[in-house]
């Protein structure tokens, strides 16, 4: 498909099918100064915006290297079929009416896809394409871009974005935007592998509402990233009403937000909140860079910005690291009396527009590493003495960050303070011109997340996704002590018990020693505490003989079907000092899914959950463990104890090892719980495929 989608990319000919609407793509061709072959197919015009007609497309002259289709649904199926039997190259479908749609629209899409053959096809619903290098727009709409030499790519779910961030007022180049709309043949996935290897492109800019291919959108994310083209994302449908917003707007699903989340940031695909995020965040990367890391420079000729800019910086997170003392010192040597050593640093007025003393000072500061650093500026809208002064301060500020290889930006407190012509001129010094404080620190730190991708992730993921448990129609519910079994059998440390029919509870009970915990065990039963089936901290033979009485009457009144035979005794976990919830699902979408979170009744008061696509290694594991709410008490809160999170993330390992091979489909393994020296699986409620044994 990406090969094939060359000829759509780079294309000599292109073909235009329908009216009005190709007729204005025509026109907007013809003006983005396209030097190829025009042709134009309507059996009822003679001409489509000048450009002679002929009434079918056999009666080309040549097979288009792409079309773009203009005619109503139900004529769409057979233009396609004649355009893929004549040799052309890509079909770019602007119609409406398929799988966006229902049932009947999919039916259609199903044919349109059949009669396509190898032939690739952007949409339907799609609006089309634009491509500012050649200028071989496919693109019914007015748009904001120029022709440009290399620039950013946006591939996105809806069309109409695209048309609007060409019209930014911000200096983003873009070198293509391709409008995706039902994604037929050819999705965000081939997108990104048709543009591997293009010179033109800086970076891929996606607007998400669902992926087809999930493992394919890995391994071309990676290939990209790799290939230093770095990947920015805004997935939407993160609330519950932009959600069912995506589902009616293109046909797609949206997936789940914090899967989407754990994807990115597994593979390096730079997560951002906002198209105005997106535009700064990539224009960061085309002129500056992505940084390594989040220690910040700060540079500013006002007191007041460096406060504004230490504010924004610590609610983002990014790290102000302060001077060295040697570099303390040697900074203060070259300030005005009055002026306070700091990062961020305001080097006062009477330095400002003094390049030479500015490129010593900047070069002292930035000698002891940073992974970005910023000069904050705001210009006024036509050229002025003042203008001159601020771009001196921008001159010296390149030559720092060039000679220490540190992305920098220079960064208006207001977006609109930050004139056209300022921007091209720092753009060509190397420096990313970004617009608004909160924005700017935004795309660095967004940025800085791409280099700490896992490399392995994307090449392991898809092979190894354990999908065998959809091949089963039927699944079984273990019970608790079935489940425990299971772990145990793979390493994974449960309480000392025993299980048994009322009678022998003594028996247990003074095998194990007291204080016990006494469950009643049953498949059905999988709240046990609702049902009443669970007694903690028995002291003694009478306390157990109790609790089993009114065990037995609690379920025969909330489950009368269930009949009561056998019962779990276990020893009391005593030194926990932390529950964590160990959670597994398949999702159809991304396959097995691990989820962990603050345990017990924490769970759901306090939300405090990470979900992690599988396969992941110890290391993942720990890193998403220690992003927990819950992470504070395992590191030993106020002095209380402190756990091994080496510890428990390779118990955590073992239960997901134990779980794909035993082809599970789900579990809750809510608490464990975390000692000092060990992790216990204290319950787990585990669903595995196939049938129950005879």
């Amino acid at each position: 498909m990406s090969s094939r989608l060359n000829r759509l990319f780079r294309p000599r000919s292109l073909a235009f099918v329908g009216g009005d609407s190709a007729a204005a793509a025509v026109e907007v061709a013809r003006r983005g100064g396209f030097d190829g072959t025009l042709q134009a197919v309507n059996p009822r015009r003679q001409t489509l915006a000048g450009v002679p007609t002929v009434p079918d497309l056999r009666a080309l002259q040549i097979a288009p290297d792409a079309a773009f289709v203009a005619v109503p649904a139900h004529a769409v199926v057979d233009t396609v079929a004649t355009l893929a039997g004549i040799g052309a190259g890509a079909a770019v479908v602007y119609s409406a009416g398929f799988a966006e749609l229902g049932e009947d629209g999919e039916l259609l899409q199903t044919k349109l896809v059949e009669v396509a053959g190898t032939m690739p096809i952007i949409g339907p619903n799609s609006s089309g394409v634009l491509n500012f290098v050649s200028g071989a727009h496919l693109w019914p709409f007015q748009h904001g871009g120029t022709r440009v030499s290399r620039g950013t790519a946006f591939i996105t779910q809806s069309g109409m974005l695209g048309n609007t961030l060409t019209l930014n007022d911000r200096s983003l180049p873009f070198a293509y935007v391709i409008s995706a709309g039902n994604q037929a043949t050819c999705g965000i996935e081939e997108t990104i592998e048709a543009l591997h290897g293009d010179d033109a492109v800086s970076a891929i800019a996606l607007y998400i509402e669902g992926l087809n291919d999930v493992p394919r959108f890995a391994r071309a994310a990676a290939r990209s990233i790799d290939a230093g083209v770095p990947i920015v994302a805004l997935k939407a449908g993160s609330s519950k009403i932009g959600a069912e917003l995506t589902v009616t707007h293109t046909g797609s699903l949206a997936g789940t937000n914090d899967l989407y989340s754990d994807l990115f940031e597994r593979l390096g695909v730079i997560a951002v909140d906002s198209p105005v995020e997106m535009l700064e965040t990539c224009k960061l990367l085309q002129f500056a860079g992505a940084p390594r890391g989040r220690r910040l420079l700060g540079l500013t000729c006002s007191g007041g910005d460096a406060t504004m800019l230490a504010d924004t910086s610590e609610r983002l997170g990014l790290d102000l690291v302060p001077l060295d003392h040697k570099t303390a010192r040697a900074v203060r040597e070259r300030l005005p009396p009055l002026a306070t050593v700091s990062n961020p640093l305001d080097y006062t007025t009477p330095l400002w527009g003094n390049e030479e003393a500015l490129r010593d000072l900047f070069g002292v500061m930035l000698k002891p590493g940073y992974d970005a650093a910023v000069l904050v500026q705001d210009y006024l809208p036509e050229p002025s003495a003042d203008n001159q002064n601020s771009l001196a301060d921008a001159r010296a500020f390149a030559a720092a960050t060039c000679a220490q290889r540190v992305p920098g930006a220079v960064v208006s407190v207001l977006p609109e303070n930050f004139e056209a012509g300022v921007r091209q001129t720092i753009c060509t010094h190397g420096l990313a011109p970004l617009q608004g404080i909160e924005h700017a620190l935004k795309a660095i730190r967004a940025a800085s997340g791409s280099m700490h991708r896992d490399p392995a992730f994307a090449v392991q993921y898809g092979c190894e996704r354990h999908a065998h448990a959809e091949d089963h129609p039927r699944h079984r519910l273990l019970d608790e002590w079935q489940g425990k079994q299971l772990l145990a059998n793979a390493g994974v440390p449960i309480p000392s018990g025993a299980c048994g029919t009322a009678d022998m509870l003594r028996d247990l009970a003074a095998t194990l020693g007291y204080p016990v915990a006494l469950k009643c065990i049953h498949p059905s039963l999988t709240h046990k505490s609702d049902a009443g089936a669970v007694q903690l901290n028995i002291a003694n033979d009478a306390a157990l003989e109790q609790a089993a009485t009114v065990m037995r009457d609690s379920i025969a009144r909330s489950h009368p079907e269930i009949r009561v035979e056998q019962f779990l005794v276990e020893q009391m976990v005593t030194g926990a000092i932390a529950e964590l919830l160990v959670g597994f699902y398949r999702d159809p979408t991304f396959g097995p899914v691990l989820v962990l979170g603050s345990g017990g009744v924490l769970v759901e008061l306090l939300g405090d959950t990470r979900s992690v696509l599988l396969p992941a290694n110890q290391r993942v594991i720990a890193d998403a463990i220690r992003k927990l709410k819950v992470a504070k008490l395992l590191c030993g809160f106020r002095g209380g104890a402190a756990a091994d999170l080496d510890m428990v993330a390779s118990t955590v390992t073992q239960i997901v090892q134990a779980l794909l091979e035993a082809n599970a489909v789900e579990c809750d393994v809510n608490p464990l719980m975390v000692t000092h020296e060990r992790a216990y699986a204290a319950d787990a409620l585990i669903t595995v495929a196939g049938s129950p044994p005879d």
